[in-house]
């Protein structure tokens, strides 16, 4: 058995999490990953979550066992699908469905901001009028 440590800000947004069945190239050879005696395949290195310790044996050579070509059509589906997913979160954040997205909400904050906007202009008028009331009723009086 090996584990491989791999930082997670490189592997997770390209990848996802590891899978049983991946299979890993490294120096010459090819590692299957799979459980580690009922632990799971993978776990958190350190208390941050910032490294993977993914748990594989070695099933061959990386020449006699998987195409290069297989194993890299494979990746490349992992990674359309993983940027696939994150488009729709995406297209979800921002379109709403079904709640308020970010367009609405930008919408709203914009029509607040005019609301707002209008409302101290009259009370700025409204502020220099009793100013100016004021003083002239104490420059002619009455």
């Amino acid at each position: 058995m090996t584990d491989f440590l791999v930082a997670a800000a490189d592997f997770t947004p390209t990848f996802g999490e590891p899978r049983p069945g991946d299979q890993v190239a490294a120096d010459g050879q090819v590692y299957e990953v799979m459980d580690l005696a009922g632990q799971g395949h993978w776990r958190w290195s350190d208390p941050h979550r910032t490294t993977l310790r993914i748990h594989a044996k070695r099933v061959g050579m990386e020449a006699e066992h998987v195409p290069q070509r297989a194993v890299r059509e494979h990746l490349q589906g992992r990674v359309r699908g993983a940027a696939r997913r994150k488009l729709d979160r995406l297209d979800d954040a921002v379109r709403g469905n079904g709640q308020p997205g970010i367009q609405v909400r930008l919408d709203r904050l914009e029509s607040a901001d005019r609301s707002r906007s209008k409302l101290l202009w009259i009370l700025v008028g409204a502020a220099v009028t009793l100013a100016a009331s004021s003083i002239w009723q104490k420059v002619f009086g009455g």
